[in-house]
């Protein structure tokens, strides 16, 4: 071997060299952004006769302690009832309290476009619940939304509640 292809290759040995330790670099090789947490809903605490639908389209059953809500599920409680039920993995969004004669649906459970910010929204359609939410940041919301309005609940705790007027 001559000098020359020594030279010729440390000349470009440590550009190539640089080169390669960026693209082995674990802030490249694992930067991807990882897919978001599965979301939840979980039945914690049950009294009385209480009902849900896992999914939207899903036929009534009754509730377990336990048992996991996915978006478009729904909760109803009878009469003398209620139910406690965590949103997301140890209650990590929040705890919403139930009481009797109540209907909820989980309207969604998902993220915003900004990472880590999770949106949720139940709706109220009869009866009463006490949100507790907890982990909403940044661009994160917990909503109640019933038949005459949509409030937010944000590091707080408040009491929603529709009734049937009747005639």
């Amino acid at each position: 071997m001559n000098l020359n292809f020594f030279l010729r290759v440390k000349k470009h040995f440590i550009p190539i060299f640089f080169v390669m330790m960026y693209f082995m670099s674990p802030a490249v090789c694992f930067s991807q952004d990882s897919p978001p947490a599965e979301r939840f809903v979980q039945v914690d605490e049950l009294s009385g006769e209480v009902q849900l639908k896992v999914n939207a389209g899903e036929s009534w059953k009754i509730a377990e302690k336990g048992m996991r809500i996915q978006q478009g599920g729904e909760i109803r409680t009878g009469k003398d009832s209620k139910a406690v039920i965590l949103v997301d993995e140890n209650a990590a969004a929040g705890k919403v309290d139930i009481y009797a004669n109540t209907w909820v649906r989980v309207g969604v459970l998902g993220h915003s476009e900004r990472a880590g910010a999770k949106r949720t929204l139940f709706d109220l359609a009869l009866g009463q619940v006490f949100v507790k939410a907890q982990g909403v940041s940044g661009d994160g919301t917990f909503q109640i939304r019933t038949p005459t309005s949509t409030s937010s609940v944000r590091g707080e705790s408040a009491s929603f509640e529709v009734k049937v007027e009747e005639e």
